[in-house]
């Protein structure tokens, strides 16, 4: 067995994996919830995006990935289980669809993928990047939703997954907190945008 690192040694004793191992989603960023004229507006989001955008910035500066995606339906697509839940799917030229012009001026330089089912694992560009750095960082939104379901996936592809519980928001905070209670129980680790920051600081540059 080898030996950690210092840096490598104080993110184990706080709980979390090694993030110089890390790759940062940006989930669903977009006017659909971002957006105070949105029927979906999430009021909570604002002062969560924030937080997202400046952990975004600590990875890249550290050189680690950052991928941001966008949930939209192709034609055609009825949306699999989710059409069974929702009227209404959202569609490429749907301009709630946009990104958050916030999140989208601030992270210009990150790619941003589509995605048309709830976990972002879905997409192979992003499963790829996962598996090559082993642990997956989420933010954004929902978290009752797609958050969720990109951790518990995360978990199954055998990697290591971080929810940022105040970088992540839902039209209801009690769906926010039931989210963040299942997690903890065995799928995600779970931790602040302040603790990730943090544990970048102590394990220095990747």
């Amino acid at each position: 067995m080898g030996v950690a690192s210092a840096g490598n040694r104080a993110t184990a004793a706080s709980g979390l994996p090694p993030l110089g191992g890390a790759c940062l989603v940006v989930v669903d960023t977009q006017r659909l919830f971002c957006d105070p004229e949105s029927p979906a507006f999430l009021a909570d989001w604002p002062p969560r995006r924030s937080r997202l955008i400046a952990l975004a910035r600590s990875f890249l500066e550290r050189g680690l990935p950052v991928i941001r995606t966008r949930h939209v339906h192709p034609d055609g697509d009825d949306g699999g289980t989710m059409g069974l839940f929702f009227r209404r799917l959202q569609r490429m030229d749907d301009p709630l669809s946009a990104p958050d012009s916030v999140v989208a001026a601030a992270l210009a330089d990150v790619p941003l993928v589509d995605k048309s089912r709830f976990s972002a694992l879905t997409v192979p560009s992003v499963v790829e990047a996962a598996v090559v750095r082993g642990t997956l960082v989420l933010a954004g939104v929902q978290t009752h939703r797609c958050i969720l379901a990109t951790a518990v996936d995360a978990a199954r592809l055998g990697l290591r997954p971080i929810v940022v519980s105040d970088a992540c928001a839902a039209g209801d905070v009690r769906d926010h907190r039931a989210a963040l209670r299942v997690l903890r129980r065995g799928h995600a680790h779970v931790a602040t945008c302040r603790q990730l920051l943090r544990a970048l600081d102590r394990e220095g540059p990747a």
